[in-house]
């Protein structure tokens, strides 16, 4: 979060003029100043207000989730679409958890995550989801074996098989400052909070189509996937990049610099 001191001039200006108008007089602001404890109260309704704007913002894509339930059918309908070397036993797809009393929201979504044996074989398979659900996908061709490819420590450790899990898809989204991948991770080891990587690509695949297809980097973020660490030998470390490019009517995947600030990516997040 930005300090307050580092509004522009121009920010301040209008910060005042509308507080003003409001009614905000000298001598609230003395108040203040006398009792410092007013200014928490004050501060905590303008943070309920912007979670009410928030879901306000997100609501219109309330349309394109889908119910638990929809979600099974189609995963057992698009592994059967795989090849067999890459599809997993009808076993793991029997008689999902479902939970369609959740109220589904991009902060709160619950999805189905499938999770191969090794890292490779998951990032393949979610990404074929992708792949089985947009009309084109293009990958930048990065490494992805066991070299170049591993968990971040903020990221979630399964065991191989389906998991029903609530992912945030917007979280961690600054679009007035921005912010890095790697600011975000520091703040998630200190905090607790799991980074989502290849979870991002399953929420997509499993929701309608078209919810991919809205992200503009401005009404609904790209994504860094932060629970992933790609680079040639760990040398550098890089992330990786989720985005429907709308020139190319294709969903893109990409590695990139951690330390690169984006003001129209969300950093996802997965309840722990």
């Amino acid at each position: 979060m930005a300090s307050f001191f580092k509004l522009t001039v121009g920010q301040q200006t209008e910060f005042n003029r509308i507080l003003s108008d409001a009614g905000f007089s000298k001598e609230m602001v003395e108040a203040i100043i006398a009792k410092p404890s007013i200014a928490s109260g004050i501060v905590k309704s303008v943070q309920a207000a912007q979670d009410d704007l928030a879901k306000d913002r997100f609501a219109r894509f309330a349309h394109l989730l889908r119910p638990t339930s929809r979600q099974a059918a189609d995963l057992c309908k698009l592994n059967e679409k795989m090849n067999k070397d890459m599809r997993v036993p009808d076993s793991w797809l029997d008689n999902l958890e479902t939970d369609d009393e959740h109220v589904q929201s991009l902060e709160r979504l619950k999805v189905y995550f499938v999770v191969k044996d090794t890292l490779k074989e998951t990032l393949a398979y979610n990404w074929k989801l992708v792949g089985l659900t947009q009309p084109a996908i293009y990958h930048s061709g990065f490494s992805t074996n066991a070299a170049n490819l591993r968990l971040d420590k903020t990221a979630c450790d399964y065991a191989p098989g389906v998991h029903l899990i609530t992912i945030n898809l917007v979280d961690n989204w600054e679009p007035q400052n921005g912010r890095s991948v790697d600011q975000v991770r520091r703040s998630a080891l200190a905090t607790g909070q799991k980074l989502a990587g290849i979870e991002v690509l399953a929420a997509y695949a499993l929701q309608d189509p078209r919810l991919l297809q809205s992200q503009d980097g401005k009404n609904l973020p790209y994504c860094n996937l932060a629970g992933l660490q790609q680079g040639d030998g760990f040398g550098q470390v890089l992330d990786l990049r989720f985005r429907w490019n709308s020139g190319y009517c294709k969903a893109c995947l990409n590695s990139w610099f951690s330390c690169c600030v984006y003001r129209d990516c969300a950093t996802p997040s997965v309840a722990a």
